[in-house]
């Protein structure tokens, strides 16, 4: 079960970036606000955004499992992408022990870059966090 809360959050890590321009693209101050964090003009548009979003490792990975979740293929794929998922064993006391770890994995030029999902989780939340603060959304 953990393993679905971390592909569900991922999705909705990934779909916040829609939701939140869809919330904020007739709102010229909060609009101008998001496009300044991320360092994009003043009329970039929602696939600039993603483009730029997509930057940020954490995002690039909630971006292939939100469409992997939904699509046959990707139309932007990230050669070296993988979430490899590892079954730990231990003995103690005469009992043996499983646990799944899932790692978030990419190769990239620099070498590779790994993290456990709930590092890369917790990037996406404190990201959304920022964000969303910033933006006073919700307004209350």
């Amino acid at each position: 079960k953990p393993m679905y809360a971390a592909i569900n959050a991922s999705i909705t890590g990934w779909h916040l970036v829609e939701w939140v321009w869809y919330e904020i693209n007739g709102i010229p101050q909060r609009k101008s606000g998001f496009l300044e964090m991320l360092t994009l003009p003043g009329n970039a548009g929602l696939s600039q955004i993603k483009d730029e979003i997509r930057k940020i490792p954490e995002f690039n990975a909630a971006h292939q499992i939100a469409h992997a979740s939904k699509h046959s293929h990707l139309e932007k794929i990230t050669e070296g992408f993988s979430t490899p998922v590892f079954i730990n064993v231990w003995e103690k006391e005469g009992e043996f022990y499983l646990n799944q770890t899932a790692h978030i994995r990419l190769e990239h030029e620099g070498g590779v870059s790994e993290m456990p999902i709930y590092s890369f989780l917790l990037t996406l939340h404190r990201w959304w966090n920022h964000v969303l603060v910033e933006l006073k959304i919700p307004e209350k």
